[in-house]
């Protein structure tokens, strides 16, 4: 994002993620979850018990798990993609390119992107929709709260440093189902937990 170059230029946003694939089977829309998971405690202030609340009803499939052993923050992923594009093998988009909401009709009958996140995001509607095993699925995810870069995160009231907050632990981005079987999970790891170590 500090760059003049390429996807970032001119943006807002600090980070963008891309998932592209075919699902081996016929996988129902509330079963599929993106997110962060980790294998130990983070380092949260007490106060953020009265957000919890808030967040669940904004996001109304989130699974907000802060305080265990193995925290997880994870939400379904066709209510959080930013663009979900359907496409017979061979047709998909370029992943590094310009990417837009397509075909979404082989899915479902939405009117909208939001009409799409509103219905996808919460279980209950997302369970009557369902991400087939023939198309290759693009979904696209971005934001200007996760600053990877600088590795914080980015709130209206200023910066918060992540390298405290995840315990010392690589930021992780996974797609699991619900019952927990990962899908993947990719850590990434900044320069400040290389100095801390």
């Amino acid at each position: 994002p500090h760059t003049e170059q390429g996807y970032f230029k001119g943006r807002k946003r600090t980070k963008q993620i891309v998932i592209q694939g075919k699902f081996k089977e016929r996988v129902p829309c509330d079963d599929i979850l993106l997110g962060d998971t980790y294998h130990k405690p983070l380092n949260i202030s007490p106060l953020v018990y009265l957000a919890v609340p808030i967040f669940r009803r904004l996001v109304p499939g989130v699974i907000l798990d802060l305080f265990s052993e193995k925290p997880r923050v994870v939400m379904l992923m066709g209510g959080e993609a930013r663009t979900i594009s359907i496409d017979k093998p061979g047709e998909e988009p370029d992943m590094t390119g310009e990417l837009s909401e397509k075909n979404i009709e082989f899915m479902g009958a939405f009117n909208s992107v939001q009409h799409r996140k509103r219905i996808l995001r919460d279980p209950k509607t997302a369970s009557n929709y369902e991400y087939d095993n023939e198309h290759i699925h693009t979904f696209q995810f971005y934001d200007d709260i996760i600053d990877i870069y600088n590795f914080s995160i980015n709130l209206p009231f200023g910066k918060i440093p992540l390298l405290h907050f995840l315990n010392s632990q690589p930021m992780t981005f996974a797609v699991v189902r619900k019952d927990e079987r990962e899908f993947f999970s990719f850590k990434v790891f900044h320069e400040q937990l290389v100095k801390k170590k």
